[in-house]
Formats: structure tokens, C-alpha cells, sequence
């Protein structure tokens, strides 16, 4: 393929009459504006948007080439082997020699090993790396051995198999070596092979690599969430709500909705919370400020007819915290719980509150995607 000029072609001139075709065409450019500017996460954005409004095959090439360019690997040789396998793709020759040189590259294989400092040889080599664990070392997709030898410690090897465009971590312990007098007990038997169970540990390992990937790689990390759950201000109701933000390495800044089917109309807060990684799943808790509207009872007065409840908007500040389970990569399963007071003593003080309570309460479970 020649750069960024496949996508050109199905956005034709003669076309222009049509609205989706015109922006798909203006998307586009702005896409190759990007891309020529360096700008690689902006000119994904935008050639996304010119593929939803006229899908094609070679604008996919454009967005995976700016996947490699960002070093993301895994997601360019998804969407090359996508366009592989659309009949109508013309440039076959082209996109398999990419999945060629992304399945043929070296791949960042991380060492260590407890103690620290030991010495690694590669494949049966003579002499051992440069550097004493832990280290980096770059190794070709395929299966290769590694040996650990430190002062004091038995030698250790360990078979591994590296993937195409997956970083692995490989973690050792040293014992200790046994005295020269003493004469190691031979096994009259072999080893017995790993249980059964041991292809679904290498599934779940996998996608903790996944994600550690996903937060080293990339610190700004979008989030979107859809959450279900109770709340209570007078009464106890279901509750319904969104949320939009954005992870910067500890720091989730979020803008959170939610509408409950009694007594509270709606509420909206912009919070901003501290957000520790473990390693399979996020915590998060942290203060934010909006505005919620109200359901107030009015009272009747002689002579006026008037309904028995009027929506009632008040500033309130509220407090959250909650833990997201990652499921996937990118798809995590968690529950908040969230604390509002709002700056109207009328509302508040309402039966049931009590002046110093807290006059909104949730509990709620949320699915979120970690883009």
C-alpha cells in the first residue's frame, strides 16, 4: 500500500451531493493532517469517523498504521488480519507483509527474580546479557529458554513461549544451592504433568498482561459506564445513570447522571477521584459539586389549584467511592456508592433526613469500558 492515499479512493468527487459521503471525505483529510503532523491519536479519531460514515477496507490500513506508529502492536495486527479477511480487499500483498513484520518482530520480554541480580543467558548462549535482573530483553516470537544463575543459588531454567505482539514477563525464585557435601536425592519417578486447569490460568494471566499493558502504555485512559442500582431521599427507589470521564495515571475525572423513579427527578456532579490500580482491578473515591432537581410537596392554599409536587433545583456537593473488576482488557464490572448533600435547607431538612444527614444516598452497580 502507498502511505495514507488507499482511503482516497472510496471517497469519490462525484459523491459530494451526499451528506454522509462529504463528511466521511472532510473526516478523512483531517485524519492525513494528523498523520503527517504525528498527531497518531488524533488521526485514529478521525479516520474512525470517516470508516462509521463510509465503511471500507483501506481506511482500516490507515488506523492500523497508526497503531504501529504509537507502538501498539496487538491492535494493528487485529485490524490488519480484519482487513485480510474482507473479500473485497484488492491490496492482499500489502497487509499480509504488515502481519508479517508485526508477527516478526522482536517483542520486550521483562525478567526478574527473587533475589534481584542475577545473571540471565538466552537460548544456551555462551555469555550471559549485559544487565542483572531485572532487565528487558528484546527476543523474537517463538519458544526460547532462559537460565538464571546468581552466587549462592541454584541455576534455574525456564522454558517459555513468546507471542507475536504480546509483551511477557517472566519471574523466577532462586533457592539456595545446596552444600558441596551433601548429595541431592534423585526422584525415582518423574515429574507429574500440570493439571488440566492450567490453559485457563494462562487465559487469566493473559489478560492481566493486558491490562498492565493497557496502563503502562497509554497514562490518559477514557471511561464510560452504565450503572443500575437504589437510592434514597425520602423514599427508597430504583435508580438509573451514566458516567463519562477520564483516568490520567491516578487522577478519574468524571462527569456522573443518575434519575431515580421517586421523590429525585435527576441529578448531574462533575467529580474528580483518586484512582488506584491493583493488579486486577481499579479503586476509586474522591468528592465532586453539581446540581440535582427535586420532586417538593407544595402546599395546598384555598382557592388555587395547583399540582401536589413542583420540580425544585438546589447546588449540592457529594462524596463517592467504588472499585471496578476487569473482566477484560478493556470491560470491568464493579458497584459505588455515593453520598450527596445539597445547599437548600428546605430540601434537606425534609422528614425522614434529619438536619445533618446526608439527603441523598445511592448504591450502585455500573459496567464500565476502559477505552
Amino acid at each position: 500500500m502507498r502511505g495514507l492515499l488507499l482511503a482516497a479512493a472510496l471517497l469519490p468527487a462525484t459523491a459530494l451531493a451526499q451528506d454522509p459521503v462529504s463528511e466521511a471525505r472532510r473526516a478523512f483529510q483531517q485524519g492525513a493532517e494528523h498523520y503527517e503532523a504525528g498527531r497518531y491519536r488524533e488521526a485514529i479519531t478521525a479516520f474512525r469517523s470517516a470508516h462509521a460514515l463510509r465503511p471500507h477496507p483501506s481506511v482500516l490500513f490507515n488506523i492500523a498504521r497508526c497503531h504501529e506508529n504509537l507502538a501498539e502492536f496487538p491492535e494493528a495486527l487485529a485490524l490488519y488480519e480484519r482487513m485480510l479477511a474482507d473479500p473485497q480487499l484488492v491490496e492482499r500483498v500489502d497487509v499480509q507483509a504488515r502481519i508479517d513484520a508485526i508477527r516478526t518482530r522482536p517483542v520486550p520480554v521483562f525478567v526478574s527474580s527473587a533475589p534481584e541480580g542475577a545473571r540471565v543467558y538466552v537460548d544456551r548462549a555462551a555469555a550471559p546479557l549485559p544487565e542483572i535482573t531485572p532487565t528487558v530483553v528484546e527476543l523474537a516470537p517463538g519458544a526460547h529458554a532462559l537460565r538464571f544463575e546468581l552466587e549462592g543459588r541454584a541455576d534455574v531454567t525456564r522454558e517459555i513461549s513468546v507471542l507475536p505482539a504480546q509483551t511477557t514477563r517472566v519471574a523466577v525464585s532462586l533457592q539456595s544451592a545446596p552444600p558441596a557435601d551433601v548429595v541431592p536425592v534423585v526422584q525415582a519417578r518423574p515429574d507429574p504433568p500440570p493439571p488440566a486447569a492450567a490453559p485457563a490460568q494462562d487465559a487469566g494471566s493473559k489478560i492481566l498482561r493486558e491490562i498492565r499493558t493497557r496502563r503502562d502504555g497509554d497514562p490518559l485512559r477514557p471511561r464510560l459506564g452504565l450503572l443500575v442500582g437504589a437510592g434514597k431521599y425520602v423514599d427508597t427507589s430504583f435508580a438509573v445513570g451514566a458516567d463519562i470521564g477520564v483516568a490520567w495515571r491516578r487522577l478519574l475525572l468524571n462527569l456522573h447522571w443518575l434519575t431515580f423513579s421517586a421523590d429525585f427527578v435527576g441529578g448531574i456532579d462533575l467529580e474528580l477521584c483518586y484512582d488506584h490500580p491493583f493488579e486486577d482491578f481499579d479503586f476509586f473515591v474522591g468528592a465532586g459539586a453539581g446540581y440535582m432537581r427535586i420532586r417538593r410537596e407544595v402546599e395546598p392554599q384555598e382557592g388555587v389549584i395547583a399540582l401536589p409536587t413542583e420540580p425544585h433545583t438546589a447546588w449540592d456537593v457529594s462524596f463517592v467511592g467504588g472499585i471496578d473488576f476487569f473482566v477484560r482488557k478493556s470491560l470491568a464490572i464493579g458497584a459505588a456508592l455515593r453520598l450527596v448533600r445539597p445547599f437548600d435547607d428546605a430540601l434537606r431538612d425534609r422528614p425522614g433526613n434529619g438536619p445533618d444527614a446526608f439527603s441523598l444516598q445511592a448504591a450502585t452497580v455500573q459496567i464500565t469500558i476502559h477505552l
